[in-house]
């Protein structure tokens, strides 16, 4: 990892979260999966942080970050990541969301936006749906049956390394996460994505993600993405853009260099995307 340029905790209603910022100019914030932490985004940092303040926040319950007696949400998870931008006294910020974090960053995106500049949505759906079967049977299994089979995998190393009390707050996380699974089985945004996002969107997934391929494009279809040709001028697209990257997984595509150069031209392309945002309003 990089030395941050700074870090320190942003109060967020039940507790207070860490973050650390790298880098300069227009900042972006990192959102992490389920078991994650800013470390989980170390690749990205040191490409983002070339052209952005990047900023990494570790959520209820993960790394550096306590657990709050709270229980956890992606709404509440949304709210902390704004305050998070407030405490950093910036108006607006480019988000950046994988996973689980990719769901929370929706929901910054639908409940807060005017918050949002640009979105990057990597490997998360819209919908309960869009994860394949087998993804949603192992999101049902966190709990209680899933604290020692996840320790020695690289999260848990990771996670021990930077928390507080690790013996006692590991289970504690995982508790708290199966409950949010459990209570958020089903869901279903599609609804809220026809009034649009207005923030220009990337959506990424790996062909052989947790996500399914279809269901990407259908998210992309859902904000009026891909559904004519384009034209020689490029007047017929729209601010939402695709990837699905080749040969990538749920667990890869975070450390891939496709995602680092898809996401930095997507935040610094900031003419062609604000043309393309005047041509569709």
């Amino acid at each position: 990892m990089m030395k941050p340029k700074s870090f320190g905790y942003a109060p967020v209603f039940g507790g207070e979260v860490y973050y650390q910022t790298y880098g300069d100019g227009r900042p972006i914030l990192l959102i992490h999966g389920g078991f994650g932490m800013i470390e989980t985004f170390h690749h990205m940092i040191k490409q983002l942080s070339e052209h952005h303040t990047v900023i990494g926040v570790d959520l209820q319950g993960h790394g550096r970050t306590a657990p709050f007696d709270r229980p956890m949400s992606h709404a509440s998870f949304a709210d902390d990541v704004v305050a998070v931008i407030a405490h950093l006294r910036y108006e607006r910020a480019n988000l950046l969301g994988y996973s689980m974090g990719g769901e929370v960053a929706l929901q910054v995106a639908l409940r807060h936006p005017n918050v949002v500049d640009r979105l990057v949505i990597v490997s998360a759906p819209f919908s309960w749906g869009g994860w394949h079967d087998t993804t949603q049977a192992a999101l049902l299994t966190i709990g209680a049956n899933s604290i020692d089979p996840m320790r020695g995998t690289p999260l848990y190393d990771m996670y021990v390394r930077v928390a507080e009390n690790p013996d006692a707050n590991w289970p504690k996380l995982h508790l708290a996460l199966g409950r949010m699974a459990a209570a958020s089985a089903g869901y279903d945004h599609g609804e809220a994505l026809k009034r649009g996002l207005p923030a220009p969107t990337l959506l990424v997934s790996g062909d052989w993600d947790a996500v399914a391929p279809s269901h990407m494009v259908e998210y992309f279809s859902r904000l009026g993405g891909g559904l004519r040709d384009a034209g020689w001028d490029t007047s017929g697209m729209n601010q939402h853009r695709l990837a699905i990257l080749p040969g990538q997984t749920h667990y890869s595509i975070q450390s891939s260099a496709a995602l680092s150069q898809a996401v930095k031209d997507f935040t610094t392309s900031v003419p062609e995307l604000e043309r393309a945002v005047l041509r569709s309003s």
